[in-house]
């Protein structure tokens, strides 16, 4: 049940497909300051796993960036 004021305060959250969703954060007070406490889960035990997922993707996505800044000194290069 939603207490008073809460659906103006979360009114974003209640209007989306969000609405139905549980929310895994870390111990960051701005996350609790926006997300329904009914369904808000703060602890690393839920976390890990999206974190280890995020680091592998970040680790994928690593080969297909430069490793180097590339800039050209040419002054035709320099007026495209």
């Amino acid at each position: 049940p939603m207490q008073a004021g809460e659906e103006k305060k979360h009114g974003f959250w209640f209007r989306t497909e969000l609405a139905r969703a549980m929310f895994y954060t870390d111990y960051w007070d701005a996350f609790a300051a926006v997300l329904p406490k009914t369904r808000h889960i703060i602890g690393k035990k839920h976390t890990t796993t999206i974190e280890q997922n995020n680091s592998n993707t970040r680790h994928r996505i690593a080969r297909f960036t430069r490793r180097t800044k590339v800039v050209s000194r040419a002054l035709h290069m320099i007026d495209l």
